[in-house]
């Protein structure tokens, strides 16, 4: 079991090391700080107020020591902490571990005006040779306000950020052999958004999040591949129901993904699609972990179609991405980072733990308490997914035994979710013609119309991949014929043009 397996983890950040940054000029700032404060039981003298800000955004290089680096080192003079880069020991110092920016605190620091001139001169002599104009971006510079205060009271270079020494290890934030600071931030693309960041993830981790995961690969690099594969390893080893897209495409526009899904991790478009899209109905299970892999994916919290904005208004309590380009190396770990959060690390412990490099690009959204798997063994009766955990245990590894487990509960409230469960589990074992009697199984036993044309869809497919294409293409008619006005219709159509590309031409 994967929980036990990595439970080499250090104790959990407290509310006593973690110091709540907020922007003066913002009510909303403000007002979030000390809700958030109340709620996670964070002494008042751990709040601090920046004063001058912008509303989020840009700030300079000058502006980013004098507004935030200045009052936060300030602050620890004042209250006797010691940042981790400074090291500082002694009676009554206190090592914090973590910083929380709440809404409003800037987003990035800005490239100098010599480094942006630089790249101009290098275009104009580009093109007064006639040579095509080509400048490559090199981040010398250019970071992420959160990703430069993980080492605060540091010197550093400023040049194409710096190896993390915690990355793939399991730190303990404000532990003396911890050189870095811990930095999330809870904002979002709306007030709701950052209330419910706020909200959810206290509530939920007292039972624990419990749902699908949804891993979505099918990137254009091995190094990402890797990734994903990790995510889903994972979950298999943790009991945790898996929804695993290996065909490469993206789940489709209005694909019903069910309401029940806890974890999602894809890649690489640079706008939110599929169950994602601006504007869809879709909303993930509270306290969700959500990430896509993109090097743009939170440049602009305000861009509904950026996949940090995209993923938080679906519901997302925890996602984390990129403000400039990152390249593939210095992007978060997704397998990493979930791994962490499995063997009951604070998202802020996985932050430390997945995270290749520093004064860089990089971004995570989320309550730094926040500890979603921790209490994975405290509930019970009536949890479909805590069911499907418990099956998997009692048989063994042996799919004979899980079989007729779940062929006993399909009547039962749980049934639906169990066969879906065991379909996905026949279907990565390559059992195929088994796995699509469980989807149709699931579609009989489900009460909502997005799980029943999810399942119907899934078998369909696998049964196309087991060569019964028609059957499958019998189905599929069907399907379109009896679904005209379903919500989820482009999803099904996307299904069809693999299945029956021929026939949906001719309509």
């Amino acid at each position: 079991m994967l929980a036990f397996a990595l439970s080499g983890l250090a104790a959990a950040l407290t509310p006593q090391q973690l110091v709540v940054v907020y922007n003066a000029d913002s009510p909303l700032s403000s007002r979030s700080a000390k809700e958030y404060a109340r709620l996670r039981q964070v002494p008042r003298e751990q709040l601090v107020a920046l004063q001058g800000l912008p509303k989020g955004g840009d700030l300079s290089r000058s502006d980013f020591e004098r507004l935030v680096v200045s009052p936060l080192l300030y602050a620890a003079r004042c209250n006797s902490w010691s940042w981790p880069a400074q090291g500082r020991a002694g009676v009554g110092v206190r090592r914090m571990g973590a910083l929380v920016l709440m809404p409003d605190v800037p987003l990035r620091v800005k490239e100098s005006a010599a480094v942006t001139d630089k790249r101009r001169r290098q275009a104009e002599e580009q093109k007064r040779r006639g040579e095509k104009v080509h400048v490559e971006w090199t981040p010398d510079e250019a970071a992420s306000v959160d990703s430069e205060l993980m080492l605060l009271g540091a010197r550093y270079p400023l040049h194409s950020g710096l190896n993390n020494p915690c990355y793939g290890k399991n730190a303990e934030p404000g532990a003396p052999e911890t050189p870095v600071l811990a930095v999330t931030r809870i904002d979002g693309p709306d007030e709701a958004c950052i209330r419910r960041m706020i909200q959810d993830p206290a509530r939920v981790e007292r039972e624990g999040l419990w749902g699908w995961v949804v891993v979505d690969k099918g990137g254009p690099y091995a190094q990402g591949e890797k990734m994903f594969n990790v995510a889903a390893e994972a979950a298999q080893e943790a009991q945790q129901p898996l929804f695993f897209e290996t065909s490469g495409k993206r789940l489709a526009a209005a694909y019903p993904l069910s309401a029940q899904t806890a974890v999602y991790f894809g890649w690489y478009t640079d706008r939110a699609d599929g169950p994602f899209t601006p504007g869809s109905s879709f909303r993930f299970a509270p306290g969700a972990v959500a990430g896509h892999l993109h090097s743009f994916s939170c440049s602009d919290l305000h861009d509904p179609g950026q996949w940090a904005p995209a993923l938080l208004r679906s519901g997302a309590s925890v996602t984390f991405g990129n403000v400039n380009e990152p390249f593939l190396a210095g992007c978060h770990d997704f397998g990493l980072f979930y791994k962490s959060l499995l063997a009951g690390a604070t998202v802020a412990e996985a932050q430390l733990a997945s995270l290749p490099m520093l004064s860089w690009q990089n971004v995570v959204f989320g309550d730094p308490l926040y500890r979603p798997f921790a209490a994975v063994g405290r509930l019970a009766a009536n949890n479909p997914f805590v069911r499907w955990r418990e099956l998997m245990r009692e048989g063994r590894g042996r799919p004979d035994l899980l079989e007729a487990a779940v062929r006993q509960r399909v009547a039962k409230p749980e049934g639906a979710t169990l066969c879906e469960a065991f379909a996905w589990y026949c279907a990565e074992k390559k059992r195929l013609r088994l796995a699509a009697e469980f989807f149709r199984m699931a579609a009989a036993a489900s009460t909502k119309h997005s799980d029943k044309i999810r399942n119907v869809l899934l078998q369909i497919t696998v049964l196309a991949q087991n060569g019964e294409k028609e059957q499958a293409r019998e189905m599929m008619r069907r399907c379109l014929e009896e679904n005209s006005g379903s919500p989820h219709r482009p999803a099904i159509e996307a299904t069809a043009e693999c299945i029956i590309p021929e026939e949906l031409q001719r309509r």
